[in-house]
């Protein structure tokens, strides 16, 4: 394939962004534009009444046929109520009909700063696999790249991202108070109680990515 056939190729493949529209909860797109698209994210922010933290991006969504549908109902994941900001990783599928879902939440970790791991089986409820530090210039990679065992006793602290209403990113934000992990936990979705807005995020196979118009939902 040459230069201009590869050109036309990627413009008639493409995903058409202007199909993004909001109308009374759902995004209708063609399944053609469907056929471009590798993967939805939903992204959510959380008004602090100076500016927004970010509570990651899951890959959770909703579908009514062909259309997308906004399924925020002002939750999100925690930890026995501490709400986190979570990052989804990947899916693996295995072949005994199993699969995870890894995703990681940055936290301080008894004082340090870490990601923590967390999987999902089956769609159940979620585990913490254990916890990567964040590492800085003066350590090596293997040392930040050492999985850290998390257990009862140790205290958390989730951080999040914090933005202006311009959208300039200021500093990490410390996100609700620490606490102490128990033996027992319990990994779901708790009710934020605060103004939020929604968004979710297209990904095409040329590794393009698309946002939805955000969506505020008022506490």
């Amino acid at each position: 394939m040459n230069a201009r056939k590869a050109t036309e190729y990627i413009v008639d493949n493409h995903f058409d962004a202007s199909q993004l529209i909001w109308q009374n909860g759902k995004i209708d797109l063609t399944k053609e534009n469907w056929s471009n698209v590798e993967s939805v994210m939903k992204n959510v922010f959380v008004d602090t009444g100076s500016g927004f933290v970010d509570l990651g991006c899951d890959a959770e969504f909703e579908l009514d046929g062909d259309a997308l549908v906004n399924n925020y109902d002002g939750t999100w994941l925690s930890i026995d109520g501490h709400i986190m900001a979570y990052y989804y990783l990947n899916t693996v599928d295995y072949d005994d009909n199993q699969f995870v879902i890894y995703g990681y939440a940055p936290a301080l970790l008894n004082g340090k700063k870490v990601n923590l791991m967390i999987s999902f089986i089956n769609g159940a409820e979620g585990v913490i696999t254990g916890a990567l530090y964040e590492y800085d210039d003066t350590e090596s990679y293997t040392q930040g790249k050492m999985m850290i065992n998390i257990g009862e006793g140790d205290q958390l602290q989730f951080i999040c991202d914090y933005y202006d209403y311009d959208g300039n990113y200021h500093n990490t934000y410390k996100l609700g108070e620490p606490f102490t992990l128990a033996k027992a936990y319990d990994i779901h979705n708790s009710p934020i109680r605060r103004s939020s807005k929604v968004t979710y995020c297209f990904t095409d196979y040329y590794q393009q990515r698309y946002w939805t118009p955000s969506i505020i939902r008022e506490e």
